[in-house]
């Protein structure tokens, strides 16, 4: 057991600081009672008697105790006392760490000094010798070591630099250098990290996507890399508005809830993401009165409808859908077959469990299918 806490233990070290993989000390925390400590191969670095010791950053261990907060490196020696100077304290990055008082953000250095007084309404950690600050109206820029402003308050988002370039604008996206010139437009959807003067951009044009290499002082190479993406979104926008006049269509003729095979088809509760599924029923809710968040009715023949999603994977969310209540109809529908006629198909894991259940046609005879009456 104790093997498996410690794996998980580097394991989100490393995702959320990389420095200690690849520390040959390998510090990991550890607690004693309500008390943390810092371990290491060498043994115990920090004994457990504080109330909280952070993860290493730039050689320094962030401690609190009491209140009040301490820095110590990485022999567990204290390089700035307990004290309660500040009413927050951030981790060393190059050098330097944030420090709040009276709701302004500075900077003191490793002797506890303070080199950029609070004045800033938030700043983030340096790197690559900038720290972007914000103002008073929630404008960002960003600062050098001495705390002079090198870029002006004007932007609503600004990222961190990262190979001497950061990325600016909220809904669409630019690049700026560290002398603040816009060296790509504000109007990519996403852009990618720089490397060799490279990097890969996303622009979105209507309800589709392009993607290319734009070198920086030169121009963007478009390729065709967004393709299965873009015939993905074309289908389910095509599926989107048939199901609606579908859906339309079955109501113009009594209710859809009186149809066998469309019941069957909305209602799931699989590990597995049913993608014609999720969006007939997503535009069968705009028909439906909605009771509450997950929960809808039928106007007409007053069915009862729930829905959740589901999270299976960091990356996998299913639509589950129940009926609460059975209402006021007639069944009218032919019976469910196998195997059933679907489109747009399913994305998971254990797909081996739906194995010649279904199978993959076009959406008119999906929809025809679901019509179908007795």
């Amino acid at each position: 057991m104790a093997t498996l806490v410690y794996f998980f233990q580097k394991l989100l070290q490393f995702f959320f600081n990389p420095e200690i993989m690849s520390d040959e000390d390998n510090f990991i925390q550890f607690n004693k009672g309500e008390k943390m400590g810092i371990w290491s191969s060498r043994g115990i670095v920090i004994p457990a008697i504080y109330d909280f010791v952070g993860f290493i950053y730039d050689g320094t261990f962030l401690v609190e105790d009491k209140g009040k907060h301490a820095y110590f490196n990485r022999l567990g020696e204290i390089i700035i006392p307990f004290n309660d100077i500040y009413d927050s304290y951030g981790d060393f990055a190059e050098g330097l760490a944030r420090v709040r008082i009276n709701d302004k953000w500075g900077f003191i250095n490793k002797t506890g000094k303070e080199v950029i007084a609070p004045q800033f309404y938030f700043a983030e950690n340096f790197c690559e010798g900038m720290a972007i600050v914000k103002n008073h109206d929630n404008l960002n820029g960003a600062i050098n070591k001495q705390g002079a402003l090198i870029i002006n308050y004007k932007f609503s988002y600004l990222s961190a630099f990262k190979n001497g370039f950061a990325v600016f604008g909220n809904d669409k996206h630019g690049l700026i250098n560290k002398l603040g010139k816009v060296v790509l437009p504000q109007e990519y959807s996403s852009i990618g990290d720089v490397n060799d003067n490279k990097l890969i951009v996303r622009i979105k044009e209507g309800n589709y996507y392009k993607e290319g290499v734009f070198t920086i002082g030169g121009t963007v190479d478009w390729n065709n890399n967004m393709d299965t993406a873009n015939e993905k979104i074309r289908l389910y926008n095509a599926y989107k508005k048939e199901a609606r006049l579908f859906i339309e269509k079955l109501y113009s003729d009594g209710c859809p809830c009186s149809y066998k095979r469309f019941r069957h088809y909305i209602v799931w509760k699989e590990p597995i993401s049913f993608e014609d599924q999720e969006l007939l029923f997503v535009e069968f809710i705009i028909f439906l009165e909605k009771l509450d968040a997950n929960t809808f009715r039928c106007k007409t023949c007053g069915t009862i409808y729930t829905q959740a999603y589901k999270q299976y994977s960091i990356s996998l969310w299913v639509l589950n859908v129940a009926i609460k209540q059975n209402g006021n109809y007639t069944d009218n529908g032919a019976a469910v077959l196998n195997p059933i006629p679907v489109n747009l198909g399913f994305k998971g894991y254990k797909l081996e469990k739906i194995e010649g259940t279904y199978f993959i046609t076009s959406t008119n005879v999906v929809l025809n299918y679901l019509a179908e009456k007795s």
